[in-house]
């Protein structure tokens, strides 16, 4: 089974009614969980029935509590996370190592993650490291099947979440390398529209896509093109092959130094557009834990990741990337 255990201290079926008040969904539960959903059911009604009370209103997609139901939920969240704290506290004292289930976004993965391990392992006794898009994180995130993420997305509207600002970094538009030096073409964002090269897109319901959409409709800019796609490495391969052109991310193009020879790579023009990297945590971490994930992540990317940028890109570029380690709070 999964775990979504609150420290053993809840039964299981509360803490599957507690999961299906947030998911709204038996299918979701179910798969938190590890069971089917005729067994989510079940365990519903054991607590129905020693409550004596309805808890779910199991006539409406997606599901919602009753009035019992969300009295019952919201005296138990208090005690949920005052739990959590105690637990988190008995832990740190008796010096116990937690286990630590951490998303990463894509461009992470190949040139922080394994650091990052290696320089936590002596504090964790368990890892789990999975990696994927910003929105698919923070659903991991909200599911429970992660404790802490990387994201573009600061999810200010959830609560009870710990947040911190990792990284500012300005984006960077890659061209194929050609005899044609294109920034004599553009000055503007305007201008290149015209720049004699289709505009490769990220897909818009990606996080990077999102990015790019919200910074063309702020700033009334119309860039033609025909392709779209999720997928960092192969944007930048078209590129590479003079399909077209792109905006990306100086570390997204560091997990693809092989392609580097084959690109142009040119700062932005202004307005800027950047990213900015988040480190949510749910409550159940520890402030010491925390701080020290924020921690060996920023210096991470201050000793290792900004001095191989700084081999690769200009010093405007470089210097436009900011690092906010915690103990700057």
């Amino acid at each position: 089974m999964k775990n979504v255990s609150m420290n053993g201290i809840f039964s299981r079926n509360v803490e599957i009614f507690i999961s299906l008040a947030k998911t709204k969904s038996f299918q979701k539960t179910a798969s938190i969980f590890g069971l089917s959903t005729s067994s989510i059911s079940r365990e519903l009604v054991t607590l129905e029935n020693k409550l004596k009370v309805t808890l779910v209103d199991r006539s409406c997609r997606p599901l919602i509590l009753t009035p019992e139901g969300r009295k019952l939920l919201s005296e138990l969240i208090p005690i949920m996370n005052e739990s959590q704290r105690a637990v988190a506290l008995a832990r740190e004292a008796s010096n116990f190592h937690p286990s630590l289930r951490i998303g990463f976004i894509d461009s992470f993965s190949y040139d922080v993650v394994p650091q990052f391990i290696t320089v936590m392992q002596s504090k964790i006794s368990k890892f789990i490291c999975l990696t994927g898009g910003a929105d698919r994180l923070v659903e991991r995130l909200l599911s429970h099947e992660v404790d802490v993420i990387l994201t573009i997305n600061p999810c200010f509207e959830i609560p009870d979440l710990r947040r911190h600002l990792l990284l500012r970094e300005p984006s960077v538009l890659i061209f194929p390398k050609s005899q044609y030096d294109f920034r004599r073409y553009f000055r503007s964002w305007e201008d290149l529209a015209h720049c004699g090269l289709p505009f490769i897109r990220n897909y818009s319901f990606s996080g990077g896509g999102q990015l790019e959409s919200q910074h063309l409709t702020t700033h009334d800019l119309k860039l033609m093109g025909t392709i779209q796609t999720d997928n960092n490495g192969l944007r930048i391969k078209l590129v590479s092959d003079g399909k077209g052109w792109a905006i990306v991310r100086p570390l997204t193009l560091l997990q693809h130094e092989k392609l580097l020879s084959k690109l142009t790579i040119y700062s932005v023009p202004s307005p800027l557009i950047e990213r900015k990297v988040y480190i949510l945590g749910r409550s159940n971490i520890s402030v010491d834990l925390y701080r020290d994930i924020v921690d060996s992540l920023a210096n991470i990317l201050n000793s290792e990741v900004i001095p191989r940028l700084t081999e690769i890109f200009s010093p405007t570029i470089v210097k436009s990337i900011e690092v906010y380690p915690y103990t700057n709070k």
